[in-house]
């Protein structure tokens, strides 16, 4: 019941879901997050690489668009975004 262990557990099964190419389930782990974090940037970061892995490219970009908007140094998302 505690939310903070919800939380990194929702991002570690997210996590190892994506990691097995189970896109659809990881995705709705990230959501999970989402939905009660709005602005939570590691959760539209990976929901980002699921949308991006199911063929959804302009949903991932807008989330990583929106993590950059915040984090205008984030190596990953620009690497993600064809920035580098």
């Amino acid at each position: 019941r505690d939310p903070q262990v919800h939380y990194i557990a929702s991002i570690n099964l997210g996590k190892i879901y994506y990691n097995q190419s189970l896109f659809n389930e990881s995705l709705f782990q990230f959501l999970t997050v989402l939905e009660s974090n709005r602005d939570d940037r590691a959760a539209k970061l990976w929901a980002g690489k699921n949308y991006f892995a199911l063929g959804q490219k302009d949903r991932a970009r807008a989330l990583w668009n929106e993590v950059l908007s915040v984090e205008k140094e984030n190596a990953e998302v620009q690497k993600l975004l064809g920035m580098h």
